[in-house]
């Protein structure tokens, strides 16, 4: 995939992370697996986000609500990141780039 999406963020303090199933995939059976699980399926999350970018307090803070995020999808991680005024950028399956959480 190699999506770029050239969006630059000033960081003073804080975390900031990337999750994404664009990367770290393999030949399982008859298609392809990635490295982020859903844990209500017991394995790789079907999502309609390719990569997600959140920022935190800290860096463990910001990779787990990055990938809370990834596996949440578009519209869910769009109204959590509302609701939790969480800075992201959620970069969806088809290349459009949302900027959620106050970002923008």
């Amino acid at each position: 995939m190699g999506l770029e999406c050239g969006i630059t963020l000033a960081l003073p303090r804080g975390g900031l992370a990337t999750s994404g199933v664009d990367r770290r995939r393999w030949h399982r059976g008859a298609g392809e697996a990635h490295h982020v699980m859903d844990p209500r399926l017991g394995g790789p999350c079907a999502t309609d986000l390719v990569r997600v970018t959140a920022v935190a307090t800290g860096g463990a803070e910001a990779d787990a609500l990055a990938t809370a995020l990834l596996v949440a999808g578009v519209e869910r991680a769009q109204t959590l990141c509302a609701e939790w005024r969480l800075p992201a950028v959620l970069v969806h399956a088809d290349g459009e780039v949302t900027m959620a959480g106050g970002l923008g």
